[in-house]
């Protein structure tokens, strides 16, 4: 049997299928596995199914659902992209075979604690999807996916494949008993605000069937369907379950009863929250699953207040007891005071004159102290001045030293404050673009290819300047190109050091445009380089204020760029660096404003991974204090600074929201 011809990607073998299609292995064009699945186009609502899959792209990635790389439904065949979950195992006849290990198959085979472990990471995930405005429509055992990863071993799949209008065939399969009784009578409403409501009702179905390993309803009912269909394809007689049967069922089980009882008020109020989100009536049960994880971190609240409020019972109890003993103990040391006051009379007159002579020579002592610490202070004093004055007098030195050769970066940093500054630094920019470029063919030598370098990285910054992006980008890879000649012809490390710096500080650049063009995965590989050579750069002239300020930078987009992307551990490494950079202690000086506003966004940053890692409490703490940081440096600095306004009403916005979630 021939494969699908899906472009991009080329299918491998067969691994699975369902009542919307078949699923395939198969590499895609950059040589990842991919998951492709094939629809068929009587059982889905294309242009349904279409709007999800655009909204899960659009939306910001999470641990515990996965993830669509591509999809299409203008022309068939129809498919959808995602990652491949699973590993190659061998069948009972020894032929290989790729097994996707699924929900399905712990339900009722978990303990309880690791059971709720999976409870939450589904609430979780499936309050991702609610708070995007996303509903499942298929939620079931079999359509979340089993791995073994520490930060959510399950993850939840075929999202808006399930039964919804516009869908002409579907083969019922037990995805019916996941179904809440409206779902199934009117597919029609799956995309509108009644879909959040069916999720949570499946959601109880898979709850309730990993604490007991059975169907809250229709238990009996669905028993029986699956017997006669399993007899009726022994005989090779057509079969199909019978969802009237099922539905009928259903509905006449409106309560929902436990196979045991609740052993503590925790396990019964647990309970409570699954059996309303099983409730048959959609104004009995939950709107979306937000309710349900704010009804579960409620009771987790209470559960924690009882337990502290038991804690504290147990050490009133020991402190009381401690009570008496001191009470014991004070009146032994009251029968001691009274001897020893009896001996401290006696003593007394001997004491005082003593402390006369004592008193006399300890002022004649504190005089001399006094004298000596004076003393002391002074020569202090002019010991810092000195040194103060000997760094002031280095910094100035560093200064005019690397005057000539940044010209060109105080020229494209001269402020536009009105139409005719605007015009003359454009001018400016121009004359010098002029200047610049004559002077290349003398720079044609091999061995004034470090002139030739920096000549092109000054072209592409001028270029940037003006907006002239194309010509930018390509003087600046002719820089790259050059530098990296550069470092590999060195014989000096100091010099080869210089040259990453040059390297990277253009790769920065580059970074921010294709970053602007959406050409996000080739910023991000630009920015990961950038950072490698600016932090080779900076380890060989550490007080290089501006290499400093760049590297820094760097490391805080690239942070923000891979918790863009929901790598918190890279993002958290790459947020630490900046600070690190940017240490008062390094520099010898008070870091400037805007050297400050950069170590304020990273902490702002590292308190959003911590969000993320689950660390809440911290994460809150740190982000309120990287707020005031930057609201503190915005105030103080110059009204011309849009970019660290913008940046901290961003801040300030993902702060309300955070605080709104978590009040």
């Amino acid at each position: 049997m021939s494969l699908p011809q899906i472009a991009g990607h080329e299918l491998q073998d067969l691994i699975g299928g369902g009542a919307c299609g078949a699923v395939y292995r198969a590499t895609a064009a950059g040589g990842q596995s991919r998951a492709v699945k094939v629809f068929s186009s009587m059982a889905v609502n294309r242009r349904s199914l279409a709007a999800t899959m655009r909204a899960l792209q659009h939306m910001r990635p999470h641990r515990g659902i996965l993830p669509v790389h591509g999809y299409s439904f203008d022309q068939s065949p129809y498919y959808a992209a995602s990652p491949l979950v699973g590993v190659m195992a061998k069948d009972g006849q020894g032929r290989p075979r790729w097994q996707t290990p699924t929900l399905e198959s712990l339900c009722g085979k978990v303990a309880p604690d690791q059971a709720w472990v999976l409870i939450y990471e589904i609430a979780d995930a499936l309050g991702w999807l609610h708070k995007h405005g996303i509903a499942h429509g298929n939620l079931r055992a079999a359509n979340v996916l089993i791995e073994d990863d520490p930060q959510s071993s399950s993850r939840l799949t075929d999202i808006g494949q399930g039964w919804s209008g516009g869908v002409h065939h579907f083969e019922l399969g037990d995805h019916w008993m996941h179904l809440c009784p409206d779902h199934i009578e009117d597919p029609d409403n799956a995309q509108s605000g009644e879909g959040l409501s069916w999720d949570v009702y499946s959601f109880g179905v898979i709850a309730y069937r990993l604490l007991t390993g059975k169907f809250p309803r229709a238990q009996q009912a669905w028993q029986e369907q699956t017997a006669i269909a399993r007899q009726k394809a022994a005989s090779g007689l057509p079969h199909q379950i019978d969802g009237g049967v099922l539905l009928s069922a259903i509905r006449s089980e409106p309560v929902i009863s436990w196979p045991s009882k609740a052993m503590t008020q925790w396990d019964d109020r647990c309970r409570e929250i699954i059996s309303k989100a099983l409730a048959l009536d959609a104004a009995s049960r939950w709107n979306d699953m937000r309710e349900v994880i704010r009804e579960f971190e409620m009771l987790e609240t209470d559960f924690l207040l009882d337990e502290a409020v038991a804690k504290i019972e147990v050490e009133k109890k020991r402190q009381s007891r401690r009570v008496r003993v001191l009470q014991i103990i004070c009146g032994a040391l009251m029968a001691s005071l009274t001897v020893a006051t009896t001996l401290f009379a006696l003593t007394y007159l001997r004491a005082r004159k003593s402390e006369r002579i004592i008193s006399e020579n300890a002022a004649a002592h504190a005089g001399q102290l006094a004298a000596r610490d004076t003393g002391i202070s002074t020569l202090t004093q002019q010991r810092d001045d000195a040194l103060s004055a000997m760094q002031r007098s280095d910094a100035n030195l560093r200064h005019a030293q690397g005057a000539v050769d940044q010209f060109l970066t105080q020229l494209l940093e001269t402020p536009s404050g009105n139409a005719m500054e605007v015009e003359f630094s454009r001018n400016q920019l121009t004359e010098a673009i002029t200047f610049v470029k004559d002077s290349l063919p003398s720079l044609d030598a091999p061995q004034l290819a470090p002139e030739r370098a920096r000549a092109y990285g000054n072209l592409g910054r001028l270029h940037l300047r003006l907006h002239e992006t194309k010509d930018a980008v390509g003087f600046l890879e002719k820089a790259r190109v050059e530098t990296a000649t550069l470092i590999t012809n060195s014989t000096d490390a100091a010099q080869a050091a210089l040259y990453h710096q040059w390297r990277g500080r253009n790769e920065l650049l580059l970074s921010d445009i294709r970053a602007s063009e959406g050409r996000d995965d080739e910023a991000l590989a630009l920015l990961k380089e950038a950072t490698a050579d600016l932090e080779t750069g900076l380890a060989a002239d550490t007080k290089n204020r501006l290499a400093r300020y760049e590297c820094a930078r760097a490391w805080l987009e690239y942070g923000e760029r891979a918790y863009a992307t929901g790598d918190l551990t890279e993002a958290a490494a790459a947020l630490s660096k900046v600070p690190a950079v940017l240490d008062e202690k390094l520099i010898g000086e008070e870091l400037l404003n805007e050297e400050k506003f950069i170590v304020a966004r990273s902490k702002f940053q590292r308190g959003l991974v911590m969000r993320d890692s689950g660390k809440v409490q911290e994460s809150l703490d740190t982000i309120i204090e990287a707020v005031r940081e930057m609201d503190l440096l915005v105030a103080g600095s110059s009204p011309q600074n849009q970019d660290q306004a913008l940046k901290l009403a961003e801040a300030c916005t993902e702060f309300a929201e955070i605080v709104g979630k978590h009040a």
